[in-house]
């Protein structure tokens, strides 16, 4: 419902007895407060603080290591036959076709790690290292750096992926991946 209590006035005037019970139990509410205190006092202690996000951080980030661990051992076994030197679209010919056509720095026009050399060895070399930081992730090891070095890696495989890369769970992934970098913990 929206914020404005536009939606509850409208049940509490037009449906009938929603009117009746919302004053009954507020008056109940009201009545017997001390109940609520102590209710209170049990669960929250005797100051009642605005609870942090520590813990939603923290999940938040563990899941993300799952998503880019899935993400990168799914493509563990796919990446040869699509990108690889003798896959359906090589890496490698594609950079060096968008490097001829792209001018002085293609980089910025579509950067990527494969700049340096897009053979098998870096192509696995990246998905081996996404793994290895996806785990690193999970297990919480300086989070704000491992996320930026792991979302440079997917960012990287996605460029040179071309068609195989540019379904929407991974411009989702790489949206995500760019937030939590500055919403993770420093440590």
């Amino acid at each position: 419902l929206d914020s404005g209590g536009g939606a509850w006035l409208r049940l509490y005037n037009r449906l009938p007895g929603f009117g009746w019970m919302a004053r009954f139990v507020y008056r109940w509410i009201a009545r017997h407060r001390g109940i609520a205190y102590w209710f209170t006092r049990v669960l929250w202690g005797r100051r009642v603080v605005f609870s942090s996000y520590r813990f939603v951080s923290w999940l938040f980030v563990r899941v993300l290591g799952v998503i880019y661990f899935i993400a990168f051992v799914s493509l563990s076994g796919q990446l040869m036959g699509l990108i690889g030197r003798d896959g359906i679209s090589p890496a490698q010919q594609f950079l060096d076709a968008a490097g001829s056509s792209l001018g002085s720095f293609p980089f910025f026009q579509m950067p990527t790690l494969f700049w340096l050399g897009a053979g098998d060895g870096a192509l696995m070399g990246v998905v081996i290292g996404g793994v290895i930081l996806s785990l690193l992730l999970i297990a919480g090891v300086l989070p704000r750096l491992v996320l930026a070095v792991v979302w440079v890696f997917y960012l990287s495989l996605v460029v040179v992926g071309q068609q195989f890369m540019s379904f929407q769970w991974d411009i989702l992934l790489l949206e995500v991946g760019f937030l939590a970098i500055f919403l993770a913990p420093m440590s």
